[in-house]
């Protein structure tokens, strides 16, 4: 398997034997905040979206992913702005999925303990 740099995100604390176990739960349930994010944005659920996005920028700081942390902490901020730009968000919703599928890579590629 041929891994480039742009194709994966580690955690800044993949080295850390310690967090393993909870990179990998956090990690596990990245799709489904992703599919809960879509649906509240189909549904024009604003805070709704605008609390996932808050708690995954929470839990992406925490894990040591912060450039999915400042993803989130974007959408949050759209999703209870004065004028809603969809294709905005909806867009930012899209690179937080493929942020989510490398992290999911990186995860992958982090040898167990």
């Amino acid at each position: 398997m041929s891994v480039h740099g742009d194709d994966v995100i580690f955690s800044l604390y993949k080295d850390q034997p310690i967090y393993r176990d909870l990179l990998q739960d956090f990690v596990s349930c990245l799709d489904e905040r992703v599919s809960k994010s879509r649906k509240a944005f189909e549904a024009k659920s604003w805070k709704d979206l605008s609390h996932l996005m808050h708690q995954l920028r929470g839990a992406a700081a925490t894990y040591g992913y912060p450039s999915l942390a400042e993803l989130a902490g974007g959408v949050e901020l759209a999703s209870i702005a004065a004028t809603i730009v969809e294709p905005q968000i909806a867009a930012s919703i899209d690179s937080i999925d493929k942020a989510c599928k490398k992290i999911e890579a990186g995860m992958a590629l982090t040898p167990a303990v």
